[in-house]
Formats: C-alpha cells, structure tokens, sequence
C-alpha cells in the first residue's frame, strides 16, 4: 500500500509541473539543477562527500546521499555536482523509492510516471530498455530517458538488484526518478 501511495503522490507532484519543459523546472524535495548545493547542505557536508567519493571517482562529479525531511515520496535523495565549482552548482538529482522484492510492482509504478513525462517532454528524445545492469550483469535495469531539446535529461529507472548483491550490500530493489544538467548527460555518455 505505501508504494501505491508513493506513486500517486511522485505522479501528482510531476503533474503539476506538466507546463515545464526545461529540465531545471523540475524539483525534487524543492531542489532543482542549476541551484546551490550551499542553498541545501552545510560546506561539512558537501566537503565530506568529495572525501568519501564511492561514485563517479575518476571524474569531478560527487555525490551527497540523503534521507529527506518527511513526508516525500523518496526513500533516499541524491545531489550530484562538480567539486571544481566553488558556487557548487548542482548538475543532478535523484529521488529513489525503495521497492524490496517488489519488481514487477515497481515496473508498473515506471511506467505510470514515465506517461507523465511523454506528456511534458512531447518532442523529447526517448530511449526505453530493460537489460542487465552495466556493472552488475546478474543484476537487471528497466529504465526510460528522455533528452527534451533544452537540454539535460531525465530518467526513470527500476532497478533489481541479484540476491548475492542484496547479501552482501543489502541493496534493494528500487525506483529511481533522476533529472541532469546537459553538463552532466554529456559526462555519463
């Protein structure tokens, strides 16, 4: 019931951006690309995200994993931005729903959102693939992309993670709405 729940709500907050078609007229926990990072986070936390860089580490790019304030439809927040830009200037942002063993419902929750987006992004680049996950083969990935022509992307991605990953990470099966700078889709591609 509580992924229903969250699916209804990440629907209707996208919906009532369905004006927007630049991909920094969306939010996510009141955060949009192209703000500062210093608008959100302490310069401690932002600081110790470059220490600690799991992600992205032969780039520029780190990543600040958060809990957000309650209630939000995501479990978890991720801020990406370029270390070499003292404004820290966020270049992506991610919300993800966890969805433990729940595949299928969370597919089902993708696609729901993913219509949503058809209807913004109109004359956007679309790029839909379900595959195994890039560096986890035995893990799969169902994600939709869309490159609106202003620039950046966004994604919605269903991840399901193997068991062995699941036993030694205790990674979940989950739902994951993102939205990038042009900046940063011109760096992952």
């Amino acid at each position: 019931m509580r992924y229903i729940f969250f699916a209804l709500l990440l629907i209707l907050s996208l919906h009532s951006l369905s004006l927007a078609d630049k991909v920094k007229d969306f939010e996510i926990d009141g955060m949009s690309i192209g703000d500062s990072l210093i608008e959100y986070k302490s310069l401690n936390e932002i600081e110790k995200a470059v220490k600690n860089k799991m992600m992205y580490p032969d780039s520029n790019f780190a990543v600040i994993v958060f809990n957000p304030n309650k209630p939000q439809p995501y479990d978890y927040i991720e801020i990406i931005y370029d270390i070499n830009n003292k404004e820290y200037i966020i270049d992506a942002l991610t919300g993800l729903v966890n969805y433990p063993n729940r595949y299928d419902e969370c597919k089902k929750n993708k696609k729901n959102i993913s219509d949503e987006f058809k209807l913004m992004f109109i004359n956007a680049e679309i790029y839909e693939n379900e595959s195994p996950h890039y560096y986890f083969p035995d893990s799969i990935v169902d994600q939709i992309d869309f490159y609106p022509k202003s620039g950046g992307f966004v994604r919605v991605s269903c991840t399901d993670w193997s068991e062995k990953l699941f036993k030694e990470n205790e990674w979940v099966d989950n739902l994951k709405v993102s939205i990038g700078s042009a900046k940063f889709s011109a760096f992952l591609n």
